[in-house]
């Protein structure tokens, strides 16, 4: 089963998220929802024996107007389970996790909307693996990540921004573009399921 950590605020009218829920049904790959936006139950999320966590994109800007209970959420379900199972952030859950461990967060000043190439910069990915050195993703955010350390492997950017991270000790994993936006860019999250060595 993957945890999927809801940052959307409203999944109902998300439509980026549901798109990764999607793909996991397809996959006959079960899934548990935990709304970030509501105090975690630990009970609820804590006894359960999870494959891999995925923390989803959202609305919310880091560098602006962190919500307490979502950032909190994220925080706690990371610190409980890095090492012991592979986590995934995309956009603001990438955000979140760089942010965890030491990165700054600046604001750009105008909105990456759409479809973008990004360079891959190591061969050695296991998220980016089998990508081409050059791809097309799908962006949609305003914030950006700064490492002020050497906790992430960068694996690839776009116009010198980092726009994906591994951490193989750590099992954790992040990636600013949305893998979900585009079919060819779901083989991250089929490359997830394998660090998460789920039998499709």
């Amino acid at each position: 089963m993957i945890l999927i950590v809801d940052n959307t605020e409203n999944l109902k009218e998300a439509y980026m998220t549901p798109i990764i829920i999607d793909y996991f049904k397809q996959q006959n790959i079960n899934t548990d929802i935990m709304d970030s936006s509501i105090k975690l139950n630990y009970n609820n999320h804590f006894n359960k024996e999870y494959s891999g966590i995925i923390l989803s994109g959202g609305p919310m800007l880091l560098s602006k107007d962190c919500n307490d209970i979502v950032l909190d959420n994220n925080v706690a379900i990371i610190h409980h389970y890095k090492k012991k199972i592979p986590i995934l952030g995309i956009c603001l859950g990438c955000q979140i996790i760089s942010f965890l461990y030491g990165s700054s967060i600046f604001i750009s000043n105008k909105e990456n909307k759409g479809k973008y190439k990004i360079n891959k910069t190591s061969s050695h990915s296991i998220l980016l693996n089998d990508f081409p050195n050059t791809f097309e993703v799908y962006l949609e955010h305003k914030d950006f990540i700064k490492l002020n350390n050497k906790t992430f492997n960068i694996t690839s950017k776009f116009n010198n921004i980092i726009m994906s991270i591994e951490n193989n000790k750590e099992k954790i994993y992040g990636t600013q573009f949305h893998p979900e936006g585009l079919e060819s860019t779901k083989k991250v999250i089929d490359n997830f399921i394998k660090i998460c060595k789920i039998s499709t």
